[in-house]
């Protein structure tokens, strides 16, 4: 199997229905819809042998010709609906629902397992070519995505009752998978998946083989991957209908309550993401809402194979109203072959504008702080050597990474701070915080050291603010050779903004939390507080900052 794929876990509770109950029972979101088949539309009594399904509102029509291969009409006991019984041979067919090629799309469907031993397809779009098949398939004990060799049909437990699923592919093959109300999340190979479109089939593969021996109520179809809320509504409109048991009564694991979109659930502090590594948090401000950015990638019990974390990461999403509770969003940045690292998020001409590390440095634009979208001309730093002053002299520099945009302008520029090294400066000392500058955010120029001590190999994901007429920066600092602690978190100051910022004996940050990288944050009272990663899994509550009359900052 070539897939990888990473297991999360949060569950929908008290509250979800009455937060989405103004789009009713029967909201399907429309755009996007290609197909909705529901047995709630046949007037058969049960017991009859069905060669016709035909979709809502004139949609496509999947049938059977032969009668001993046709589904018998059931009733459910639970909700009382109609349901398609497919007892090990029973096959409908119809035209393909999702366009050639298609990478990014939805599959949900209700049925019920009548046995968990070997493959069985609830409903695939058909292809025997590698990539080109896309399968909602159950696999033993648990279901997922079936693609050709390019699979993850092992994301969720088959539990017993109804099963209600939601799939989701995003850009960039990334799996999302709703299991009566639980999250289960997994990857594919995205270059690898090439939908083909010569028909649908529901209840075995294309092929031949892999019969499904269980009870089909509703199969829906977007050719577009639905966000968190969608699926949220969607989840809700299924457990009205069909009466599934929620997962949290049904598996055997500690639930992970976390916000989804609007949803009023409960939440956890710190905040994580279940399945996931998540570090090097960066945020953005818009009226009363936080936006937290950060890397993500699946943890160790996900993907063993941790080899490709720093090369294959992406840019999550969560936004919150007062730094405790936060709600995951979709991704904001997916990778494109290569990851994605540090960057920051600034406000220039009516649009945001994210600065990340990708192919050197590269540039996003989002009206909304949720789409975001690459620019043109990127990248926009291509590793060139830059020089700036240091102490009255010319010395050159090579950006690394992790740029700090400072959220003003000023003097007409955009200033960045970034990780970089000295040319000609020894392993071990090279390392340095600089300043560059543009008026666009596009074309960059170097400008000054601003933080150079000659002691360390790294001075990474850095951040500049004022306070009561003294600057500050925070950085992650990285030994080398390393020492029993490899790296460490430091607070420097200074006189004016472009430095020079230098140690203080309290510089080494005494946190109440364990972590490395971290950001200052006004918070909603106004007052400083500083949120910290916390090993690669969480990020941290907030934590009081108190700044002393000698500037020296304490953390409670």
């Amino acid at each position: 199997m070539t897939t990888h794929t990473r297991y999360s876990l949060f569950l929908y509770i008290a509250g979800l229905a009455m937060a989405l109950s103004i789009y009713g029972t029967d909201s399907i979101p429309a755009d996007g819809l290609v197909l909705h088949l529901n047995t709630g539309t046949m007037s058969a009594p049960a017991g009859s042998m069905v060669g016709e399904w035909a979709g809502v509102s004139g949609g496509p029509l999947y049938s059977q010709k032969d009668e001993q291969f046709r589904p018998e009409l059931v009733t459910d006991a639970d909700s009382g609906q109609h349901m398609l019984r497919f007892a090990g041979r029973q096959i409908l067919d119809g035209p393909a629902a999702l366009p050639e090629g298609a990478g990014v799309l939805t599959i949900a469907a209700v049925w019920i397992s009548r046995t968990h031993s070997g493959a069985q397809v609830i409903f695939e779009q058909c292809s025997s070519r590698v990539g080109g098949r896309a399968a909602l398939l159950q696999a033993g004990s648990r279901y997922g995505f079936c693609g050709q060799n390019n699979d993850a049909f092992s994301l969720a437990p088959v539990t017993s009752g109804k099963q209600a699923g939601i799939l989701t592919i995003e850009q960039g093959g990334k799996l999302r998978l709703t299991h009566n109300g639980a999250l289960f999340t997994g990857a594919i190979d995205a270059g690898k998946q090439k939908m083909e479109s010569t028909r649908c089939r529901i209840g075995a593969k294309g092929t031949g083989g892999e019969y499904l021996n269980g009870d089909i109520g509703e199969i829906i179809v977007w050719n577009r991957a639905l966000d968190a809320y969608e699926v949220a509504r969607v989840d809700e409109y299924f457990r009205n209908k069909w009466k599934y048991i929620p997962a949290a009564a049904e598996m055997s694991v500690m639930p992970f309550y976390m916000q989804r979109g609007a949803v009023n659930t409960l939440a956890i502090v710190p905040y994580r993401s279940p399945g996931n590594n998540l570090w090097d948090f960066w945020f953005a401000r818009n009226d009363n809402t936080y936006h937290a950015f950060y890397l993500e990638y699946p943890d160790s019990k996900s993907l063993p194979d941790q080899s490709q974390r720093h090369g294959r990461q992406w840019v999550g999403h969560a936004t919150s109203a007062d730094l405790v509770h936060w709600q995951e969003q979709p991704t904001a940045l997916f990778e494109t072959g290569k990851g994605i690292a540090t960057g920051s998020v600034v406000r220039h001409e009516g649009k945001w504008y994210m600065l990340v590390t990708h192919k050197g440095f590269s540039l996003a634009e989002s009206d909304d702080l949720r789409t975001w979208l690459w620019t043109d001309g990127n990248p926009v730093y291509r590793n060139e050597v830059l020089s700036g002053d240091w102490q009255g002299a010319k010395v050159s520099f090579r950006l690394l990474a992790d740029p700090y945009i400072y959220p003003e302008q000023r003097d007409g520029f955009w200033y960045a701070a970034v990780n970089a090294h000295i040319q000609g400066a020894k392993e071990g000392e090279r390392g340095a915080q600089v300043l560059i500058r543009s008026r666009d955010l596009r074309a960059w120029e170097g400008y000054k050291v601003c933080a150079w001590d000659r002691n360390y190999e790294r001075m990474e994901t850095s951040q500049i603010w004022e306070h009561a007429g003294r600057w500050y920066m925070y950085f992650g600092a990285v030994y080398q050779p390393a020492r029993k602690n490899a790296s460490v978190n430091l607070i420097y100051m200074a006189k004016s903004f472009d430095g020079p910022y230098e140690a203080q004996p309290w510089s080494e940050m005494k946190l109440p939390v364990k972590g490395y990288i971290g950001k200052r944050i006004v918070a909603p009272d106004g007052n400083d507080v500083f949120l910290m990663g916390q090993t690669y899994n969480a990020l941290s509550k907030p934590i009081s900052m108190k700044y002393g009359v000698d500037g020296m900052i304490d953390f409670e």
